[in-house]
């Protein structure tokens, strides 16, 4: 590959994130970090549009576990605080 034809794919950042995602809400971090995986794989092989492709589903997953952990979080916090 050519520097600077088509720039590079980040694939740490959902790779970490999904890590995250796994301890706030599993199922959804595990499916993100199997794509974050075939990312970096992806990349390795030069393959840069399914890497980039992949890399962007494993990011978006990997913020929707995130959130839902903590809304989960929240969510069970305050009924357990209404329970007291």
């Amino acid at each position: 590959m050519v520097p600077g034809a088509g720039g590079d794919v980040n694939t740490t950042l959902p790779l970490v994130l999904n890590i995250v995602a796994i301890f706030c809400f599993c199922i959804v971090g595990i499916i993100g970090l199997v794509f974050a995986i075939q990312a970096g794989t992806a990349k390795k092989n030069g393959d840069m549009e399914t890497a980039r492709a992949k890399a962007k589903t494993s990011l978006i997953l990997a913020i929707v576990g995130i959130a839902l952990g903590i809304v989960g979080g929240a969510t069970s916090f305050i009924l357990n605080a209404a329970n007291m």
